[in-house]
């Protein structure tokens, strides 16, 4: 694909609201270090997600595309018990899935 053609499939992609795919961040970051097998991100704006296998009860996580910081675990995650912390993963999927920052669909 000729390089001026990809740039206008991008953009019609955010036009429509449809999150483009793009390359994980460093494994030395949150996301990079859970991701490795989970399928390609796509991004809306500035957050990725990434599916590590949803339809199977495996998570699925929203994340920071500048900084690898998760900010929402979705999927099977939120179907754990709460934790010894107090962490409630049905309540923080509530709010989380997806963060109020992702404005595309999947």
């Amino acid at each position: 694909m000729k390089p001026w053609a990809a740039a206008v499939l991008a953009f019609q992609l955010a036009a429509c609201n449809a999150a483009v795919p793009a390359k994980l961040p460093a494994g030395d970051t949150e996301i990079g270090a859970v991701a490795r097998d989970c399928s390609a991100p796509r991004y809306c704006g500035k957050v990725g997600f990434v599916d590590c296998g949803a339809d199977w009860d495996g998570p699925a996580y929203y994340f920071e595309k500048d900084t690898g910081k998760i900010l929402g675990r979705c999927g099977g995650y939120c179907m754990g018990p709460v934790g010894p912390d107090g962490a409630d993963p049905a309540r923080d999927c509530a709010t989380s899935c997806p963060p109020p920052a992702w404005k595309c669909s999947r």
